[in-house]
């Protein structure tokens, strides 16, 4: 996910659960990407959640299998 910013901006991406990850996990300055690691899910339901990049709030959703 690429965050764009001017090069004194510093921002974040914040999770809320434990089966996702973001690189970087640091407070950023600057322009960059942010890769998102999710972990296998091995039943039929689904899982959501939200997580904030820079302020702007996103919701992410994993199917069941």
């Amino acid at each position: 996910i690429p965050v764009t910013t001017s090069s004194g901006c510093s921002w974040r991406a914040v999770e809320n659960v434990s089966w996702l990850s973001f690189t970087p996990s640091t407070t950023v300055t600057g322009s960059q990407n942010v890769v998102l690691a999710v972990s296998p899910k091995n039943n039929a339901g689904s899982r959501s959640t939200t997580v904030t990049i820079a302020g702007k709030t996103f919701t992410i959703t994993q199917s069941g299998r």
